[in-house]
């Protein structure tokens, strides 16, 4: 569970600390005394789930832009093109977690992972082998992240999370990346009926590498959907 300071209340509310310490200890306010492990002394810690609504969505949308998290997207009813976007959450209700839901340590690698996917595509636009240009930032992240598991299909899956606004999945471990949809995305139909659909006919295999690999260079964030 989130804590707040007398501070960070006063701060989130427009109150001042001393009227937050009054509310706290009328009781208007629910609060609990505990150890601050930096100030090493009793204090009041209010819990967010005692906050009105509004304090509520404002600490986490501060803590959301603090993160780097895309904004909460409204889809459409009739968006097509959005459902594409969000298959990851399809089928694990049970895994998913709202942002409000993670702990600390988990929003910390939500973070980490929002900042090396928004990296990785910044720079991924500027190259024209796009393909080529993943590996090497795979390779160099890897370097400089020894620990770190990252391969060019955990890229793009974080990618996709990332954008779907999947907090769960951009959590080490997490995200039932091995589930794939019953429905193939229509940019990677059509192209696969593009190349299917060919006067030379070719086998149904060589369709399927040369789709795979044009998703690789243009829907990335799509790859991990394929069948």
């Amino acid at each position: 569970m989130d804590y707040l300071t007398l501070k960070e209340f006063a701060e989130l509310s427009g109150y001042s600390v001393r009227h937050s310490q009054r509310l706290c200890k009328s009781g208007k306010i629910q609060a609990v005394m505990q150890m601050h492990e930096e100030l090493k002394q009793l204090c009041y810690m209010i819990p967010i789930s005692a906050l009105p609504e509004n304090l509520q969505a404002k600490y986490y949308k501060q803590k959301k832009t603090e993160s780097g998290i895309l904004p909460d997207k409204i889809a459409p009813e009739n968006d097509s093109e959005n459902a594409l976007k969000t298959p990851i959450k399809h089928g694990l209700k049970d895994d998913y977690k709202s942002f409000e839901e993670l702990s600390e340590d988990e929003r910390k690698q939500v973070q980490f992972w929002s900042e090396l996917v928004e990296q990785w595509h910044s720079e991924r636009e500027q190259h024209t082998n796009k393909t080529e240009f993943d590996k090497l930032f795979v390779a160099h992240q890897k370097y400089l992240h020894s620990e770190l598991q990252l391969s060019e299909t955990t890229l793009y899956r974080k990618w996709n999370a990332y954008q779907s606004g999947n907090y769960s999945a951009l959590i080490d471990g997490r995200g039932g990346h091995n589930q794939k949809e019953n429905s193939i995305p229509a940019p990677v139909w059509d192209a696969f009926l593009w190349y299917y659909l060919d006067d030379r006919r070719p086998t149904y295999t060589l369709c399927y590498q040369t789709t795979v690999a044009w998703t690789k260079e243009f829907y990335p964030e799509l790859l991990d959907l394929i069948p």
